[in-house]
């Protein structure tokens, strides 16, 4: 990565602002480190009313990125989807934060409980493909908040109007603190898999995979990565 005064005035502003909400959302995830069920559910119960406010202006950003998009198929894979998504996580959540009883050995342990309680991972960075940049950035957007943690989504640059709308409407919907659309160039790109996220997860080329896992690999960031649709 090249140091941050040799790059362009507006690559230089977006990985600030990326560091940026990187350490507010650090800061918060400490302060709250638990989310309880009714706090992860009313945030999920968000998305819907935002994407049904904010659906002419989804479908016009992929008709401007796509030079044209039908409606119809925006409708079915950039929004319907997400309805079910967080109705399905919304329903669940609860019984997913439960402790699950697991066996104890009574040599060693004696009468005491063993239980697997899942927690929060912290920070999760979510890189959005071009190509369905409101499904693949709002649906992993639904799991990670129904987990407990807050999002930081990059959308792809070659998608700029979509990313501009996921910016606009989750800044209207959320904290940052809690979910923030970080939007530029190649610079941006490079720059975000380099930070110590707690999770990060990837959609796009193998060869880009490549590069984000290799970035990710000196903080010992656990990686997801989505590559060609496998």
């Amino acid at each position: 990565m090249s140091n941050l005064s040799d790059l362009a005035p507006l690559d230089q502003a977006a990985i600030q602002e990326l560091q940026r909400v990187f350490q507010l959302q650090k800061a918060a995830f400490l302060r709250d480190p638990y989310p309880s069920a009714a706090k992860r559910i009313e945030l999920m119960q968000r998305v819907p009313g935002m994407l049904r406010k904010y659906r002419p202006k989804i479908l016009q950003a992929l008709d401007t990125d796509f030079s044209g998009h039908s409606h119809d198929q925006g409708d079915l894979l950039e929004i319907l989807g997400m309805f079910d998504r967080a109705k399905f996580n919304i329903d669940h959540v609860a019984k997913w934060m439960k402790p699950v009883a697991k066996a104890s050995n009574p040599i060693t342990q004696g009468d005491s409980k063993a239980y697997i309680k899942y927690q929060p991972k912290g920070v999760v960075g979510n890189m959005v493909s071009w190509n369905f940049p409101f499904d693949i950035a709002v649906g992993p957007m639904l799991d990670q908040l129904g987990a407990g943690n807050r999002v930081i989504i990059k959308p792809s640059d070659l998608s700029p109007a979509c990313g501009q709308v996921l910016h606009e409407m989750c800044k209207e919907t959320f904290d940052e603190d809690q979910v923030a659309v970080v939007n530029g160039g190649l610079a941006l790109a490079r720059h975000f898999p380099t930070l110590a996220w707690d999770h990060l997860v990837y959609t796009g080329s193998g060869a880009v995979g490549r590069q984000v896992m290799l970035a990710a690999a000196a903080n010992l960031v656990p990686v997801t990565l989505e590559l060609g649709g496998k």
